[in-house]
């Protein structure tokens, strides 16, 4: 069966969304690893992710899953790429683990506000993730809701492109 995870950032800064998408698995993240070993679990042996949305602070090339509108030095808690141009540890580690767990065609979206204003981060999860594609909004979202329209960065390994997506 393929699976639509719908994550929100559980550090207490960001406003759980009152409407949660239908037919969505519903987690709250207190950090990456919480993340993903939540995702493992909701997902059998013949399961695959067909949509894995993050929602919560997000910046140019920065996710917040569990720290906030706060930056983690520790990196368990943020998805961003590091001074090296890769994604920093430990976070890199525990998002390896969903690698293969997407269907053919599946996609990541990055929720926080213009994350994909560096689309660098989104090129390293789609290596990160076998090719899958990994899309983010390039501006601040108002909501993100099932249906709605927005200019997004779509990369899938070194490939870009850059329109109008539904989310």
């Amino acid at each position: 069966m393929n699976k639509f995870f719908y994550i929100t950032d559980n550090s207490g800064t960001i406003r759980t969304r009152s409407q949660l998408w239908m037919g969505s698995i519903n987690l709250l993240a207190s950090d990456v690893k919480d993340m993903v070993t939540q995702v493992l679990n909701n997902l059998g042996p013949d399961d695959r992710i067909q949509h894995l949305l993050i929602t919560g602070y997000g910046r140019p090339g920065f996710q917040s899953v569990g720290s906030g509108i706060h930056n983690d030095n520790s990196g368990g808690r943020i998805i961003q790429i590091g001074g090296d141009g890769h994604i920093l540890a430990p976070a890199n580690q525990y998002l390896s683990r969903l690698n293969r767990k997407f269907i053919s065609g599946g996609y990541l979206t990055l929720g926080g506000e213009g994350v994909g204003q560096d689309p660098r981060l989104l090129q390293q999860l789609s290596m990160l993730l076998s090719g899958i594609y990994v899309q983010a909004g390039t501006r601040n979202f108002v909501s993100l809701q099932p249906g709605d329209q927005a200019q997004v960065v779509r990369c899938s390994f070194g490939n870009t492109f850059q329109g109008t997506a539904i989310w």
